[in-house]
């Protein structure tokens, strides 16, 4: 295009021109090329400028509710809509699929773990899809784990997957929201169970024989020090001895009495497998020793 302008008489300013074409429906669609020239005020429109069918994301509900226990599948999806239309739903999982109607709400139930597609369409309005993505969880596996104190007397209980433990040692019952606690062990046979509040997570049972047997940790051996803790002190000197596989003695140490709690500096040894020697006036020990 070309513009030409001619000027006939001085004394004005010229700053600027803007060219522009009418929309004068304000939809976006230019009035030469909109059918529908009088679109309501904020509507949808397709390319020719009229109206499309569409519904705000908020017209729907979900309520999502997972698993009460593991692979119990007893997952749900609930799914409400606020205006009135004629919904067709398909919900799509892993080797899951389901179609239904409804007007205003419906459920899917008995459902597994997993991610779920929820895709809906109106009847008669064949270019309206609204699509949203849930997923529908399960409760973690209970997981209790057990170790020994330096105090050879006292174990630590570590606890995962559950929300309310109850903890049972030796016929008395703790109950703990904790995720570790400790427990005193008395002499001899200490039996220790745990469940959670669900029953469907099962139940964790351990025997615990404190006897006279010295704790040595840690094994395997990660920082130089290695510890020999005895259930009591002694009155006489408690000899260590660490051999390699081959039998070689590398280490010898007489430790003093009066003391339950023997430090071996490993520093010296290199890493591998061993066996340590302990001897006390009862009886002698022998352990299998690994060094990183």
């Amino acid at each position: 295009h070309t513009l030409r302008m001619k000027v006939l008489a001085g004394g004005f300013n010229f700053n600027w021109m803007e060219f522009d074409y009418p929309d004068s429906d304000g939809d976006g669609v230019l009035d030469d090329d909109d059918l529908c020239p009088n679109t309501p005020e904020g509507a949808v429109v397709d390319l020719t400028g009229c109206a499309v069918f569409n519904l705000s994301p908020e017209n729907y509900e979900i309520a999502v509710f997972s698993e009460t226990c593991r692979s119990s599948n007893n997952g749900s999806i609930s799914l409400s809509a606020l205006e009135n239309y004629n919904y067709t739903v398909n919900l799509t999982g892993e080797d899951f699929s389901a179609t239904e109607t409804f007007s205003s709400e419906m459920n899917f139930e008995n459902l597994s773990a997993g991610t779920y597609n929820i895709c809906i369409t109106i009847s008669g309005q064949p270019n309206y899809e609204q699509c949203f993505t849930v997923v529908i969880t399960e409760p973690d596996a209970l997981v209790v784990t057990t170790g020994r104190m330096a105090n050879p007397s006292i174990v630590n209980v570590s606890l995962e997957g559950g929300e309310i433990y109850y903890i049972t040692l030796n016929n008395e019952t703790i109950i703990t929201s904790e995720n570790e606690i400790q427990l005193s062990l008395s002499s001899g046979i200490n039996d220790i169970s745990v469940k959670s509040n669900k029953d469907c997570q099962g139940i964790y049972r351990e025997t615990i024989i404190l006897g006279n047997e010295p704790v040595v940790y840690p094994n395997p051996i990660i920082n130089e020090v290695l510890y020999v803790n005895l259930v009591q002190k002694t009155e006489n000197t408690t000899p260590v001895e660490i051999y390699d596989l081959a039998g070689k003695l590398i280490y010898s140490k007489s430790y003093p009495a009066d003391t339950n709690r023997l430090e071996i500096d490993m520093s010296d040894i290199s890493n591998g497998f061993f066996v340590l020697k302990v001897s006390t006036s009862e009886k002698i020990y022998n352990y299998k020793l690994i060094k990183r």
